[in-house]
């Protein structure tokens, strides 16, 4: 892939990354200008981000690396879609004066190839080529993880039903006897076109919405530091949601979809859920 980057004088070029990512280019561009998921997705190096700009050019953030807290720098994404190419640009902290470049050409319905040239301010040779290294490692990571997050956002893209259609033939759904659910849980179960999640809270059994209105990303992990019980969390861009009322419990005011009744055949011992 031929690339020939405008970048900035006096910088040197320590690392290219060339991979393919599995996901189309219209996904591949939606993670590109969506800044809020670095400090979920990628928790293990981003430890906090604030927006400064945004626009259809791209962002500007103040953030902060797991590495060096308290320190935060700014960071800059510029996009030339016309181009097929965006560069990022540390503006000011330790690393100031980087450019990443990374050029995007579709190769497929749901493959992107992806060429990142990794630009610093000049050192010395060795230096430049342990950063060059450090880069490569971080970079496979990142893309590693944004590559789940585009494969699983198409899928829930595709597999979203459309009106009732998708529902309509199923109305209920056997789950056992009550000791055999609780045995089970937390699980999800696919019913009416949607997924749902069984858990229980406070020794109450509770289906909730499995899926998080924001980005379709999955609801099935509970913060660890909660505050209070019943929670969960996505882990693309940290919205939280309260299972037992289905409304948002960081303030983002998104709500759950309204889940199946959960509902005790007394005749047969089980548990049975039913669309509302």
């Amino acid at each position: 892939m031929n690339f020939f980057p405008p970048v900035s004088p006096g910088l040197e070029r320590v690392a290219v990354l060339e991979r393919q990512i599995d996901a189309s280019l219209e996904r591949v561009w939606e993670n590109v200008l969506d800044w809020e998921h670095l400090p979920w997705l990628h928790r293990k190096d981003f430890a906090s981000i604030e927006p400064i700009e945004q626009g259809s050019w791209g962002w500007r953030v103040r953030t902060e690396s797991t590495a060096q807290p308290g320190h935060p720098f700014t960071v800059e994404l510029e996009v030339d879609l016309p181009e097929g190419h965006y560069v990022t640009r540390t503006l000011d902290g330790p690393s100031a004066r980087t450019e990443i470049w990374t050029r995007l050409q579709p190769k497929g319905r749901d493959a992107t190839s992806i060429r990142v040239e990794f630009w610093v301010p000049t050192f010395s040779k060795m230096s430049n080529e342990a950063i060059g290294k450090r880069y490569l490692a971080l970079y496979q990571r990142l893309w590693s993880e944004d590559e789940a997050m585009m494969i699983e956002r198409s899928e829930a893209l595709r597999s979203k039903p459309v009106g009732k259609a998708a529902g309509e033939s199923t109305v209920r759904i056997d789950l056992g006897t009550p000791s055999e659910v609780r045995a089970r849980l937390p699980f999800c179960i696919n019913f009416a076109g949607n997924t749902w999640r069984l858990c229980a809270v406070d020794d109450e059994l509770v289906v909730h919405d499995a899926v998080c209105p924001h980005a379709l990303g999955p609801l099935v992990d509970e913060p660890t530091e909660a505050e209070q019980p019943g929670q969960v969390e996505c882990p693309w861009h940290g919205f939280r949601f309260d299972v037992r009322t289905g409304r948002s419990s960081d303030g983002r005011r998104l709500r759950l979809r309204t889940p199946p009744r959960l509902v005790e055949d007394t005749a047969s011992g089980t548990l049975t859920l039913v669309m509302r």
